[in-house]
C-alpha cells in the first residue's frame, strides 16, 4: 500500500484515481497511511452490514446483487457505488436509472452510446415538456 502510494504522489495522481481492492484490509492500510485516499472495496456479493466497513468511500458490486435499496442505502452513508461488469444496454440503462455512480464496463462504446441515446432522449422530453406548459 504504501508503494502505491508513494507513486500516486510522485506523479501527483491522487486527486484522479481510487485505490480499489478486494481485500478489505488494503483499505484500510490505505487509509491508516493517508486518509485524503479515495477506496473501493471490490466485493462480488454483499452478506451482512456493508456500512460496517467505514474505511470505504465507495463499493464495487457485481450488478446481480445491485437494487434501489442498496443504492439509496449507501448514498445515505455518504459511499459511492460502482457497479461491475455492465456489458448490456438493458443492464447500463438498468445501473443509469438505479442511480449507481460508475459503470465498470468491457464496452466502452456502448457505454457512450446509451449515455448519449439517454442525454439525447431526456433533452427532447424536457423541450416538450416546456411546449406542453
Amino acid at each position: 500500500e504504501e508503494d502505491v502510494i508513494d507513486l500516486v504522489d510522485e506523479y501527483n495522481f491522487k486527486d484522479k484515481c481510487v485505490i480499489a481492492s478486494l481485500t478489505y484490509d488494503v483499505i484500510e492500510n490505505v487509509k491508516r497511511i493517508n486518509p485524503e485516499y479515495k477506496t473501493v472495496y471490490i466485493l462480488g456479493f454483499i452478506i451482512g452490514d456493508i456500512n460496517a466497513f467505514t474505511s470505504a468511500d465507495a463499493f464495487s458490486i457485481e450488478t446481480s446483487s445491485i437494487n434501489k435499496r442498496l443504492v439509496n442505502e449507501l448514498h445515505n452513508s455518504g459511499k459511492d457505488v460502482y457497479a461491475w461488469t455492465v456489458n448490456s444496454k438493458q443492464d447500463i440503462n438498468e445501473m443509469i436509472d438505479m442511480h449507481v455512480d460508475n459503470i465498470v464496463t468491457d464496452n466502452i462504446d456502448l457505454s457512450k452510446e446509451v449515455i448519449r441515446e439517454r442525454r439525447n432522449s431526456n433533452i427532447v422530453n424536457k423541450f416538450i415538456v416546456m411546449l406542453e406548459d
